[in-house]
């Protein structure tokens, strides 16, 4: 089964704007949260407020190809954005969240969608999760002697 695939821009920081970051991308956010809210489906506290769009999952194998769509849609206000997190205090990252069932993704990254990375100061997180695929809990898993 192929690797599901997803990718996000999140900002983060104090008293975070959500609705002003949404004026200045001209779309609207996936999630928004305060300090100390949970994070969906764990008992993990926020740290800090925040503002993300993420991308729907789906199948695929490249995750550069899931960052370059997210670096095409934010590539108009790129120096909006930056400036606005930089005159805040703002912390920007793109997450990409990888989940593989029997195969992987392969993550190759290019130096401009890097050389876009830094320039809206944006950190990279990787999060890779093994999944079972619905229905078979031991899909993929070795015979028990």
């Amino acid at each position: 089964m192929r690797p599901q695939l997803s990718v996000s821009v999140a900002i983060t920081g104090d008293m975070v704007d959500a609705g002003a970051i949404e004026r200045i991308v001209g779309f609207q956010g996936s999630a928004a949260w305060k300090r100390d809210d949970l994070v969906p489906g764990t008992k993990i506290k926020r740290r800090d407020d925040g503002w993300e769009f993420r991308t729907p999952f789906e199948p695929g194998y490249a995750i550069d190809e899931k960052i370059n769509g997210l670096h095409n849609k934010l590539l108009q206000q790129s120096t909006a954005l930056v400036q606005f997190c930089q005159d805040h205090g703002y912390r920007t990252s793109v997450v990409c969240i990888v989940e593989m069932y029997d195969e992987t993704a392969g993550l190759v990254l290019s130096a401009d969608l890097i050389a876009w990375m830094a320039q809206i100061g944006a950190s990279l997180e990787i999060d890779t999760y093994i999944s079972v695929p619905a229905g078979d809990p031991d899909e993929g898993l070795p015979d028990k002697p």
